[in-house]
């Protein structure tokens, strides 16, 4: 037998380690034994309880937001285009009017289509004229201004109301998002204790702890309620009151505890 071979098994016998012998290619080239620690018992033998926790906090809307549309049919594209001009600046007008700043009317989209109707004698598309859209985005921080902004606009001109959206100034939503993390926390604590006292066992300390997600999603809504109010009238002696309601904030977190 190869001493080498020999005095390797030998030294795997003497320290009752598991062993891999790689043997050499040569007489030359040395021949190498790797010893395997043994398993770390403290971290085989740890026993934890994992859970998760979340929370959420609401709070009022700060800003409302109206999506708005003017709508301008022709046969000629031109006169489409012309007289959706006119329409557009006579809405902006009345909205600046009631106290809506420039910088708070934005363009979202403008688009000039072709008008089809289907001609079922001829069998096919036949074009009826032109149709340009003009959609504005109407901003306010007095979220009570939404009914208004909506009743001025249409007075004026504009034919398609698309939304409003309700919503919290983004440092507002960094302080809630913190808030409910600090509540999903406390939660998941309290979750793992009652686990502990039902299992007959303690909470020794916080293993580790996952951010699972933090979730603002704002108010849209796209029903409204029509009330009677001294606001600017519609023809049949109503105006809109758009009820904006709670925006909610969440946060879930997951946690491991060891115990004994």
């Amino acid at each position: 037998m190869n001493k080498k071979f020999f005095f390797a098994a030998a030294l795997l016998s003497l320290f009752g380690a598991a062993a891999v012998f790689v043997p050499a290619l040569s007489d030359n080239q040395p021949q190498t034994a790797v010893f395997a620690g043994d398993e770390d018992e403290d971290e085989k033998d740890e026993r934890t309880i994992t859970v998760s926790g979340s929370a959420s906090i609401n709070a009022a809307p700060e800003k409302v937001e109206v999506y708005l549309s003017i709508e301008t049919d022709h046969a000629l594209a031109g006169t489409s285009q012309s007289k959706n001009a006119e329409a557009s600046a006579k809405v902006i007008a009345g909205l600046k009017a009631i106290g809506i700043a420039a910088s708070d009317i934005e363009t979202t989209s403008y688009s000039l289509q072709e008008l089809q109707e289907w001609n079922q004698a001829q069998s096919k598309y036949l074009k009826t004229g032109y149709r340009t859209a003009h959609s504005l985005k109407v901003s306010s921080t007095d979220t009570t201004m939404a009914g208004k902004i909506i009743d001025t606009a249409v007075e004026n001109g504009v034919n398609r109301v698309d939304t409003v959206a309700f919503s919290l100034k983004d440092e507002t939503v960094d302080a809630l998002k913190l808030g409910a993390l600090k509540l999903a926390s406390a939660k998941s604590l309290d979750k793992a204790e009652a686990l502990a006292t039902g299992a007959g066992v303690q909470i020794v300390e916080l293993k580790s702890m996952d951010e699972s997600f933090v979730s603002y999603v704002p108010l849209y809504d796209k029903r409204y309620t029509y009330a009677e109010s001294a606001g600017a009238p519609s023809p049949d002696g109503y105006s809109t009151d758009v009820l904006a309601g709670e925006i909610k904030v969440t946060a879930e977190i997951q946690a491991t505890y060891t115990i004994q």
